[in-house]
């Protein structure tokens, strides 16, 4: 008994098998195209927002500094006019005094002078503080560079360690007790800020050091 041999089918044609692998292979292809480019949208890391742990403590230590400062500002110009005042009042009062005395009138217009010239440097210097304490402020919020946050908090804190400099002469220097433990106090609140600013400020430096990686979508 012969037996005879099935001849193969169209499916297992070497030809037609081929074209399968192939096939398949392009459908394989296709998903993996598929699935890389879903990643890329959803699941794949991307440069989102930098976090920095102290930015809110500098967004406070510039809010405090800017609310002070500005307080300062009034209560000098106040102390200001009444100093001219009182210095005006007493000229006119040695003017209209029988016993006229040069002396006490050339001596109360050089009061006034000084007074205005002090004052004036005074009322300046906290304007300054003023504007670095607002772009200090302005450094913390999001969205800004981290280069251009940079150099605005590196202003507020040159700024700063001038002022605790002198709050430390202040300490150690001539001065009534009152006088010394305010600028205690004030030496006290400006290093507590340039530590925070320092700390912020090196984030910024590692934000502005770090290269960005972008992915693209349907990139694998």
């Amino acid at each position: 008994m012969r037996l005879q041999k099935t001849p193969p089918t169209l499916w297992h044609h070497p030809n037609v098998s081929s074209n399968r692998s192939a096939i398949q292979m392009e459908i394989n292809s296709g998903l993996v195209e598929i699935n890389l480019g879903f990643l890329s949208d959803s699941t794949m890391p991307s440069s989102g927002p930098q976090v920095y742990k102290w930015r809110t403590a500098s967004k406070i230590i510039a809010i405090v500094d800017l609310v002070l400062s500005i307080l300062t500002i009034c209560l000098l110009a106040l102390a200001l006019i009444f100093v001219l005042f009182g210095a005006k009042l007493a000229i006119d009062e040695f003017n209209e005094d029988e016993r006229f005395d040069d002396h006490r009138s050339q001596a109360a217009g050089a009061f006034m002078i000084v007074s205005a010239v002090v004052f004036g440097i005074a009322i300046l210097l906290v304007v300054i503080d003023v504007v670095a304490a607002s772009r200090l402020l302005a450094a913390t919020k999001e969205g800004v560079s981290p280069s251009e946050a940079l150099s605005k908090a590196k202003c507020w804190r040159i700024l700063n360690i001038i002022f605790l400099v002198f709050c430390v002469l202040g300490i150690f220097g001539g001065g009534t007790p009152s006088q010394k433990g305010g600028s205690m106090v004030n030496a006290i609140l400006r290093g507590v800020g340039v530590v925070i600013v320092t700390l912020f400020m090196k984030e910024l430096e590692s934000a502005a050091t770090t290269p960005q990686v972008y992915y693209e979508p349907g990139q694998a």
